[in-house]
């Protein structure tokens, strides 16, 4: 049976919310190479107000998610990353900018998230 899904933040080929009868759902699609995977996570309401509240926020996120994400898939086995990943969302979403410049600094390729961030017109400063 098919879940009936509302998305409620994101847009296109990016980091979405999701409402479904379960729960809030961050969603986000990873690709590498010819693999691609969409990989989910319940969050809260105050989460999703979180990413609405703030594009740095909802970019740190989406940039880090996704480098961590990319590495998985190379792996092989799409496992479980939800033990790692759920801190990861709290302390970018709830976190001083410290801690945002912590999650960004111990992402395994922190230069690039800030170069897209830059692009985004967005910096940590």
């Amino acid at each position: 049976m098919t879940k009936l899904r509302r998305k409620l933040f994101g847009r296109g080929w990016e980091l979405s919310v999701f409402e479904d009868d379960i729960g809030l759902v961050l969603s986000l699609p990873v690709d590498s190479g010819f693999l691609t995977h969409s990989f989910e996570f319940y969050i809260k309401k105050p989460d999703l107000e979180a990413l609405q509240g703030s594009q740095l926020r909802h970019k740190v996120l989406e940039f880090i998610l996704h480098e961590r994400l990319q590495c998985r898939m190379n792996e092989g086995a799409l496992r479980s990353v939800e033990e790692e990943i759920g801190p990861v969302i709290q302390a970018v979403l709830h976190g001083n900018i410290g801690r945002l410049i912590e999650a960004v600094s111990a992402s395994p390729n922190s230069e690039r998230i800030r170069y897209r961030l830059n692009g985004a017109g967005l910096t940590l400063d």
